[in-house]
């Protein structure tokens, strides 16, 4: 989280943060949201090469590669797009998102429960705006704005489409591989949901599971899953899964 909330400060020109040049053996560091290790130094290395670390007993370290981009690399595709994201005017039928100069932003949202049996799987945007001004903070599929004494003022999951749309709202937002297996944890609860394809189970804090009914459908051109009677979409361009809350909540920028 570290690296991201610098790496945001110095793509928006914020105080705080300050590039370093890498010496001839920098350390590696590791992607927020990621388990691939991204050694900044030359040369560079696939597969199970090792490398060792000039100056010492030459102990080999394992470099993993980055991924190629794609759905199989979801969490680093969608931190590359959020990072980009953070920049200018966006507007909606949900409102107005706008990122400042200065690291801020400023957001006028209609993001609103869900109707029972409504049309878009309850999805709606009947309800007062919520508003709200503050520095710019973003992580694994989410946003928060920060007034100055560091508390959450406003927190919403996030995520990039493959049009470049910005999807905003109330709802977990969760990484899916292109053969549709994930890990659906639910904010609050002792348990995730493992999906395999079209086989889920259930799995406890304590590493009990069982299975779990699950359907796979299409609905109006959208693939869909209903585990435990929530419904998420699935956008398969770029690898997640989520509400509909957030999945319908679009947002353009010119």
């Amino acid at each position: 989280m570290a690296l991201l909330a610098c790496a945001l400060a110095l793509a928006v020109g914020a105080a705080g943060c300050s590039r370093t040049e890498p010496t001839a053996a920098p350390p590696a560091t590791s992607r927020p949201g990621t388990s691939a290790t991204v050694a900044p130094a030359p040369p560079a290395t696939t597969g199970s090469t090792v490398a060792t670390t000039p100056g010492t007993d030459s102990t080999p370290i394992p470099i993993k590669p980055r991924p190629p981009s794609g759905p199989a690399t979801t969490m680093i595709g969608q931190e590359d797009a959020l990072l980009n994201a953070v920049h200018g005017a966006w507007s909606g039928p949900g409102g107005t998102v706008t990122f400042h100069d200065d690291g801020t932003a400023d957001v006028a949202v209609h993001d609103c429960p869900p109707v029972a049996g409504g049309p878009q799987f309850g999805f709606t945007l009947s309800c007062p705006v919520t508003t709200a001004t503050g520095r710019v903070s973003v992580g694994d599929f989410t946003i928060h704005l920060l007034p100055a004494d560091g508390t959450t003022l406003f927190e919403r999951s996030v995520f990039v489409d493959a049009g470049g749309r910005l999807h905003l709202g109330t709802g977990p937002v969760f990484a899916m591989s292109p053969d549709r297996r994930a890990v659906i944890a639910i904010p609050g609860q002792p348990f995730t949901f493992e999906i395999d394809g079209d086989t889920c189970r259930k799995v406890d804090t304590a590493g009990g599971a069982v299975s779990e009914p699950c359907t796979w459908a299409v609905v109006d051109g959208q693939k869909t899953l209903t585990v435990a009677g929530t419904t998420y979409l699935y956008d398969d361009q770029v690898g997640v899964i989520t509400t509909p809350a957030v999945f319908f909540n679009t947002f353009t920028r010119p």
